[in-house]
């Protein structure tokens, strides 16, 4: 059985995945540095998921997170800006 830890880090990982496999197949990628290492993140992501999540040990868990982690800024933030309302000018007083 997961546990509850386990199951948040499952989650979070099927979620960046999903948010990296739809930047990979967007057409117009930022460079080419950025696919890369987007192919890059995808593919150790399939290294550290070759078991079972039931099996995933505590040194597992911890290099699933910092996979998390270096993979945060590859997601894409233009498509969350195109939502958010554009703020007005800060004014000097």
């Amino acid at each position: 059985m997961i546990s509850n830890h386990k199951r948040q880090l499952h989650d979070r990982i099927r979620a960046r995945r999903a948010r990296l496999e739809a930047e990979q197949n967007r057409p117009q990628r930022r460079s080419s540095e950025h696919a890369r290492a987007i192919d890059i993140a995808l593919a150790q992501l399939e290294m550290h998921l070759a078991g079972n999540w039931d099996d995933v040990d505590d040194n597992q868990a911890a290099q699933l997170s910092a996979w998390l982690e270096s993979t945060r800024f590859l997601v894409d933030t233009a498509a969350v800006e195109e939502f958010l309302p554009s703020m007005p000018p800060t004014v000097q007083e």
